[in-house]
């Protein structure tokens, strides 16, 4: 199997991978199969490279589908640096390891919403910081947005 479709079936698990320190990184909410740990094994040197020049992206197709389906979807953000879940509320956050941050659809109408001002990269990783030591994001106004 070639490095990028090991990936892509690790996504299939949720599992998260991360290159630390020649390592490769596993977290997923349950254990890999046998054969997929075995590819990952045998493709480690490809896999934290592709890693490294840029994690695995999902195309908002494939994230509203596996949305749609799943009441939840896991990807990379660039503008964080890091993997994190968009879940349809909070009753699907067990379905999410616990290591990445969660976004509820409330969260996201509330951040991005129709008549919403569009925020700062800087506040949106400020945000970010924030739900990382359990914050959540409410109703703001304009106004709190130009003094973040």
């Amino acid at each position: 199997m070639e490095p990028k479709a090991v990936l892509a079936r690790c996504r299939e698990y949720y599992a998260v991978l991360t290159p630390e320190d020649g390592r490769l990184v596993i977290d997923s909410p349950e254990p890999l199969p046998d054969d997929l740990r075995r590819e990952l094994r045998e493709h480690k040197p490809e896999i934290i490279a592709l890693l490294r020049v840029r994690p695995p992206e999902w195309h908002a197709n494939a994230l509203n589908k596996a949305f749609r389906r799943d009441n939840f979807c896991i990807f990379w953000s660039d503008l964080f640096g890091e993997a994190i879940a968009y879940i349809r509320d909070e009753s699907f956050r067990s379905k999410i390891p616990g290591n990445i941050v969660c976004y509820t659809g409330d969260e996201l109408r509330e951040m991005f919403g129709e008549g919403k001002p569009s925020l700062p990269p800087a506040t949106k990783r400020l945000i970010h910081e924030a739900k990382k030591h359990g914050g959540k994001v409410a109703e703001y106004g304009s106004k709190d947005v130009r003094e973040c």
